[in-house]
């Protein structure tokens, strides 16, 4: 191989290792900021479960008093009569 060749193929190398440091510093930006939205959807989905066990709860309690409804409906109509 000649001289010439040699020097073509270290730039060609230099650029590939450039490249390649470039793609490892991208991957190094888009790993964090996975991280980062990882952690922010975790939280995000604890606050969903929390906030549906909340309405879980009030659904429950608003078919308690429509039934505690319904019952005094009941008594009232049959004291009535």
């Amino acid at each position: 191989m000649t001289h010439l060749g040699i020097q073509v193929l270290k730039k060609e190398l230099a650029s590939l290792r450039d490249n390649l440091s470039k793609a490892e510093e991208n991957v190094k930006v888009a790993r964090k900021r996975y991280d980062e939205e990882s952690a922010l959807l975790h939280e995000l989905y604890i606050k969903f479960k929390s906030a549906d066990t909340v309405r879980q709860d009030a659904y429950a309690h608003l078919v308690d008093l429509r039934k505690q409804w319904s019952e005094k409906v009941c008594l009232f109509h049959h004291n009535m009569s």
